[in-house]
């Protein structure tokens, strides 16, 4: 190919490339998968009439992971938020959402599980399963065309886990609260924020069973998260933030 000719494909290509991250739009975004997993996750949080907290600061630690696909993560990260406002108001096309990220993931089934498993956390985040959340679960399972014995299967185990450790009485105190998530005796509420998403991040099942975790170290962070999640809760309260 003429030296020439190479800089004008070179050229174009970079062109495009730069267009798609200038003009990011929320049309696009909505339609994609991850547009597609943002909704689902604001309806489930909105199904019981109210958005705590926890939900919105564990979906924001996952917002990063999601951004970081596109070409232009900052633009998408506003596109995602405005989906997760929309979305969580409409809740009657769980179906619908569920279907169309099926087309998008069909060939990749096993995201279907790890979407799942983080649906049932985010769930119980606050330490409660309402019965919406569940419907919607399952709801969303039959659409992505999981076998119900699967879909049975998560949901028992990570039910039990959760339920489990909600009819616990730990015991703890502040300064053990502070203790899990890192935080000194002096913290403020952006102290608590970062913190809590670190520790998210660092311990949320799905992210340990893509770096290859074995099923010990997925249960081991399943329990660590769920203790982070009690961790920030309890403080956020003590402190009146």
């Amino acid at each position: 190919m003429p030296f020439i000719l190479t800089l004008i494909v070179i050229a174009l290509f970079y062109w495009i490339f730069i267009s798609s991250k200038r003009n990011l739009t929320l049309e696009a975004v909505l339609h994609s998968e991850f547009g597609y997993i943002m909704a689902l996750m604001a309806k489930l949080a909105k199904s019981d009439g109210h958005v705590s907290d926890l939900e919105v600061e564990l979906i924001e630690s996952i917002l990063d992971d999601l951004c970081s696909e596109f070409h232009n993560p900052d633009q998408a990260r506003a596109h995602l938020k405005h989906i997760f406002k929309e979305e969580k108001e409409i809740q009657d096309n769980v179906d619908y959402v569920a279907e169309a990220l099926y087309k998008k993931t069909s060939k990749e089934p096993f995201k279907h599980q790890k979407i799942i498993e983080f649906m049932i956390t985010l769930a119980y985040v606050d330490g409660r399963l309402h019965p919406r959340e569940k419907d919607i679960i399952f709801q969303t399972a039959k659409s992505l065309q999981m076998h119900p014995n699967t879909i049975q299967r998560i949901f028992n185990q990570f039910s039990s886990f959760y339920e489990n450790r909600g009819s616990q009485d730990l015991g703890r105190d502040e300064k053990s609260y502070c203790k899990i998530l890192g935080l000194s005796d002096t913290y403020d509420e952006k102290e608590l924020k970062r913190a809590y998403k670190k520790g998210v991040k660092e311990n949320h099942p799905d992210i340990i069973m893509g770096k290859g975790g074995s099923q010990e170290d997925v249960n081991q962070a399943t329990q660590k998260l769920q203790d982070i999640n009690e961790a920030y809760e309890y403080l956020k309260r003590k402190k009146g933030f």
